[in-house]
């Protein structure tokens, strides 16, 4: 599981596997009663689907997930990990 996935899924309530790399849990986003919310790990990033019909902006900020939707994209967290290695000494314009 990605550091992505694994940052959203400590923020929702209700949780249970529902499949290889794809979990159900109750939205944060609306007054959810039993999970309408799926989670799902792609190859570099975390896919969001309420079936109540919850933008992705809501339910990040339901979650209160720090970086917002950027968050849901493993490069935000190795942007993140890169940042606190050192000083940077060289950019490259390509």
């Amino acid at each position: 599981m990605s550091d992505a996935t694994t940052a959203l899924l400590e923020r929702l309530e209700g949780v249970r596997l529902a499949g290889p790399s794809k979990w159900e849990a109750r939205c944060p986003a609306h007054d959810d009663r039993k999970p309408s919310l799926t989670v799902a790990q792609a190859e570099d990033r975390v896919l969001l689907h309420c079936h109540a019909g919850c933008p992705p902006e809501d339910i990040v900020a339901g979650a209160d997930l720090p970086g917002g939707t950027a968050a849901l994209f493993d490069s935000h967290f190795q942007r993140a990990a890169q940042s606190s290695l050192g000083e940077l000494v060289a950019t490259y314009r390509y």
